[in-house]
């Protein structure tokens, strides 16, 4: 019988069952195993360099050492969406989850730097369909009235996910052999999530199943929610879905353009630079802050929206930026503790704006924005674009002057938030996908 009510129509109690836990399970691990293995690298980094015998000055290796995870996750963002749609969410995950098994235990026994960097890849394309597919998972079998509390808990556990990463790398760095130290650091956590991950997707993750309305009678589909003949991409480019691949477009400026991968991969040497004795303390207490600041959008999703959440949290990055970017100008703040102060201070508004906006709402709206025939295709195109942005501002972040780099983050930031007060729209009621 339709015993429960769920926003505008009644659903089958049976259909309901446990897809909340499912939901929130899937959308934890696929955050974890995103903060950790991509957050580990901030501590790790200088030892794998150290073990292979690169010279700290070459900073194209060393960057590549750090960046090159994110090829891999381009590439696998870019079949995500292909992969969602063609096999269907559950086989989707099983499959994003084994890669990252495989890329992170191959990248533990690397013998040398170019076996490294390739196992380091394959993680990475791990790293990039997982980011695709558990997003979309939450966002189609998330409760109705509750899809922006679930969305956000994917972001929650990417923090989460990144403080484990920086305890871990803390209490590891110290160790006398810094060629197993920096093995245990990648392979502990990553081993871990994505094996749990995997067990999940093989045996409770259930795929979702498409609901059709019809007055205020609901019709399960017994059909998995996969179609047999997919819309081409280039359908976003079509004067019809134009606006919305704009809209994800700049979603993923708002990301990654305004600095947050600079902050969390460079945050000791960062904080180094602004005259912290010991960064990688404090980098743990960024990572904490992070974490904590997420819990701002999870309470506000629902009350503000997600527009108004989202321009808030933009305009308040944009804001710190210019703090952090005068506090580590010599020239202007003399005192060594002055600029560390001012850096502190700065990168706690910035990551508490971040968190409250793009870095949480990212993943909810691009997953809502656009239309069904597309949504797909639309969801790889804005998870493509924010890697390569990520890969973009990880490349070429340490080769421009700290001042004027956080100068241009935070102008960045204004103009993304000036376009996304004109494009995004509040979120209307759409049609219930759930188990």
């Amino acid at each position: 019988g339709i015993n429960a009510e769920y926003g505008a129509v009644s659903i089958p109690n049976h259909i309901m069952s446990y897809s909340p836990v499912v939901t929130a399970l899937v959308g934890s691990l696929g955050g974890l195993i995103f903060g950790y293995v991509t957050g580990i690298i901030a501590v790790a980094g200088p030892l794998i360099a150290k073990d292979f015998g690169v010279d700290p000055l070459n900073t194209f290796l060393t960057g590549f050492i750090t960046s090159i995870i994110l090829f891999g996750a381009v590439l696998g963002s870019f079949f995500g969406g292909v992969l969602a749609e063609k096999l269907g969410r559950k086989p989707a995950c099983f499959i994003s989850s084994g890669i990252c098994l495989f890329g992170v235990v191959t990248t533990v026994f690397s013998p040398n730097l170019y076996a490294y960097m390739i196992f380091r890849f394959i993680c990475g394309v791990g790293v990039g369909l997982v980011g695709v597919v558990c997003p979309m998972y939450v966002s189609e079998t998330a409760p109705e009235n509750r899809k922006g509390t679930f969305g956000v808990l994917f972001q929650l556990m990417v923090t989460l996910g990144i403080l484990i990463a920086d305890i871990v790398g803390f209490g590891l760095v110290g160790f006398p052999d810094q060629s197993i130290s920096w093995r245990v650091m990648i392979g502990s956590g990553g081993c871990l999530l994505s094996l749990a991950l995997l067990i999940v997707a093989f045996t409770i993750m259930a795929e979702p199943i498409k609901l059709t309305h019809i007055g205020s009678i609901v019709n399960a589909e017994t059909t998995p929610l996969k179609n047999k003949r997919s819309s081409s991409p280039f359908l976003l480019l079509s004067s019809m879905k134009l606006r919305q691949t704009f809209t994800g477009l700049i979603l993923a400026s708002t990301l990654q353009l305004t600095g947050i991968n600079a902050v969390m991969y460079y945050g000791p040497a960062i904080i180094a630079s602004a005259g912290f004795k010991n960064p990688n303390l404090l980098n743990i207490g960024i990572g904490g802050w992070n974490f904590l600041a997420t819990f701002i959008a999870i309470f506000l999703v629902e009350r503000l929206g997600r527009k108004k959440l989202m321009l808030i949290g933009t305009f308040l990055m944009s804001l710190s930026l210019v703090v952090v970017g005068i506090s580590v100008n010599e020239n202007i703040v003399k005192e060594a503790s002055s600029r560390g102060i001012g850096v502190a201070i700065g990168l706690f508004f910035f990551l508490g704006g971040f968190e409250a906006g793009a870095g949480c709402l990212f993943w909810v709206l691009v997953n809502e924005i656009f239309d069904k025939d597309v949504k797909e295709s639309g969801a790889s195109f804005c998870n493509v674009t924010q890697w390569i942005f990520n890969l973009l501002v990880s490349s070429f972040f340490q080769s421009i002057p700290n001042d004027i780099v956080f100068y241009l983050f935070g102008g960045i930031g204004v103009v993304c938030a000036v376009l996304l007060f004109f494009l995004l729209k509040e979120r209307e009621k759409i049609e219930q996908v759930i188990e």
